[in-house]
């Protein structure tokens, strides 16, 4: 191994590789590309991955799953509709207004 000081002074997002629900809305998973930046020169240094997230954060990627899904539901169901109760998801009666539509 080498030792030495990284001369990256900054950092950026590069990308979010990856976001799950599945867990549940009150727990997800998201994982970001963060580049380390040499301010000076614009040179990246090298790249890590992390995923460990503040409390702002999570309410932040709550608001955009929300948002997300109403710009889905204004292209399939024709219009703005209503989050469901606690985020859990609904079935497609419910959007639709029927009880006749069965659950999968």
């Amino acid at each position: 191994m080498v030792k030495g000081t990284l001369l990256a002074d900054g950092l950026t997002l590069m990308e979010v590789a990856h976001i799950s629900f599945i867990s549940g809305a009150a727990n997800p998973k998201m994982v970001a590309k963060v580049a380390f930046i040499r301010t000076d020169t614009g040179a990246t240094m090298g790249f890590t991955e992390h995923g460990n997230w503040s409390t702002e954060t999570l309410q932040k990627l709550a608001e955009l799953k929300t948002s997300m899904e109403n710009d889905v539901a204004k292209i399939y169901f024709g219009s703005h509709t209503e989050s469901s109760p606690n985020n859990q998801p609904r079935g497609l009666a419910d959007h639709l207004g029927t009880s006749d539509a069965p659950s999968i």
